[in-house]
């Protein structure tokens, strides 16, 4: 499905994203893992092509501080909303890039003479995970776009967040059981995304927290 909130701007800035994940850090990804870090030049690229935002952790001069000292933690409550934001939009993001590569993998992996995608079941399995993946970005897009507008609430942040998580694990369930064994390899990336999805359920607020704002909300 098409997403009509971005502008060509936006996709200009996407294209230039994945050209510098094709360009340097595809070729790298076993060196950075085995290495458990992201070597210093990768970051000062990333950097130049102005890809580095407020998300990067920096040292500025005390002059510069912004706020009480101490107060670190209740500056930081009052950006919840966005963080559930940009937890979600990673939560999709990478959802959608294994269900892809699972989907490949479908088309080619073979058994009884066959596409394992073609299999009725696996071929159902493939299409709710699809259709999740899509309604869920229709729900996300809405999200980025009242928020773009500063009208984002924090209990629509909440279902975003433990929503998106929840598909974000079930996808990563599905595609290592698609994988059948080698699933649960460390050498193929379905492993990693599946382990690394289960923290999103917890980090920026768990789920049960965000379902008892939705709660709260309606006056249970």
């Amino acid at each position: 499905m098409e997403r009509v909130i971005y502008q060509s701007e936006h996709e200009f800035l996407r294209q230039s994203v994945q050209e510098f994940v094709k360009r340097t850090l595809a070729p790298r990804q076993e060196q950075m893992l085995a290495e458990k870090c992201i070597a210093r030049d990768i970051w000062k690229e990333a950097g130049s092509l102005g890809f580095l935002g407020l998300s990067i952790p920096v040292v500025v001069p005390d002059a510069n501080r912004l706020g009480e000292v101490g107060q670190g933690f209740a500056a930081m409550m009052r950006l919840l909303t966005q963080e559930r934001l940009a937890t979600s939009v990673t939560n999709i993001g990478q959802a959608a890039q294994i269900l892809r590569e699972t989907i490949h993998y479908a088309k080619d992996r073979r058994a009884f003479g066959q596409a394992i995608g073609s299999f009725q079941h696996n071929k159902f399995t493939l299409a709710e995970l699809v259709t999740k993946i899509e309604l869920t970005r229709v729900f996300l897009d809405q999200c980025v776009l009242l928020h773009s507008q500063r009208e984002l609430s924090a209990v629509d942040a909440a279902k975003l967040k433990w929503w998106s998580s929840a598909v974000q694990n079930e996808v990563a369930d599905e595609c290592v059981q698609l994988h059948g064994g080698y699933g649960f390899m460390n050498e193929y990336r379905v492993a990693r995304a599946w382990r690394d999805a289960r923290i999103t359920k917890i980090w920026g607020g768990t789920n049960e927290i965000m379902k008892e704002l939705i709660g709260r909300d309606l006056g249970l």
